[in-house]
Formats: C-alpha cells, structure tokens, sequence
C-alpha cells in the first residue's frame, strides 16, 4: 500500500514540501521520506482509512515534520548561541525564562503563541500556516494567555 500512496502523491506531496521550506529539493526530499517512513509506520492506522483521508494524514505528517525540524533548529541556535557568549546580559536570562514561561503551554499552542508574539505572524498568517481560520488562531491564543496568566498566578 505505501508503494501504493508513493506512485500516486509522492510528487504531490514533495510540492507541498518544496513550498514548506522554501524550496529546497534537498531538504523536500528528506521530509517526503521522512513522511512515507512514518506512513510505513502507521500502516494499519492508513489501511482504515479511505484516500482522502489518507492524503490529508500525509499532508499533515509532512507538515509536522516540518515544524518539528524548524523548531529542533532554532533551539540548537539558541542553545549554540547562548554558550558562545562570553558574557551572559540580563536579555539572555529574559530569553530563558521566557522559553521556561512558554513550557506552561501546550506543545500546539506554544508554537502559535510563539510566532504571534514572539516572531510577529498575525493571525491571518499563522491560520494559513496552520491551516486554521483566523478566528480559531485568535481564540487557541486568548486562552493560551489566560492559561499563562492562571499558571503564573499559582506560582
């Protein structure tokens, strides 16, 4: 079956991962067989479900994929950079607490919250990012703030 999903989407699918990432076959390349290593994997999850379905999971494992590979390395940069300073000023300690404060958060709503106020994004992009209405970014990230606000409380 995955030799199957392979003939009929791998193109699709490294497209979609050209555009993800800017488009670098390369790196396109390692997250469609990231993607279809991961389908392997969840064999009889895909065998339960009909094509349509079974495009959308591809889609959605290629783009978590992704974002997992965009976040392992911009927190290796901080860490890297973090360590090549000689000296440490009061930013650098803002920086870690605020990635402690962050952890509060669900995994999901921790990556919006991040980009919305920490990269800039608005709520229109990051819906498409995430393939989200804007009104339902905007809601994950009001209650990710009173999440945030209840859990400092407590401390």
């Amino acid at each position: 079956m995955i030799e199957e999903l392979y003939e009929k989407l791998g193109k699709e699918i490294f497209g979609y991962c050209c555009a993800l990432d800017g488009g670098d076959p390369e790196l396109a390349g390692d997250l469609v067989q990231e993607t279809f290593l991961r389908a392997l994997g969840n064999l009889e999850l895909l065998e339960r479900l009909d094509d349509r379905e079974r495009r959308a999971w591809l889609y959605k494992t290629a783009r978590n994929i992704f974002f997992d590979k965009v976040r392992r390395a911009a927190a290796e940069q901080k860490k890297m950079s973090f360590f090549q300073t000689d000296e440490l000023d009061e930013n650098t300690f803002d920086e870690v607490e605020t990635e402690q404060i962050l952890l509060l958060l669900p995994q999901d709503v921790r990556i919006l919250f991040r980009m919305r106020y920490l990269e800039g994004y608005n709520s229109s992009e990051l819906g498409e990012i995430f393939n989200l209405p804007p009104g339902t970014v905007r809601a994950k990230l009001s209650a990710a703030k009173k999440l945030l606000k209840l859990k400092l409380l407590e401390e």
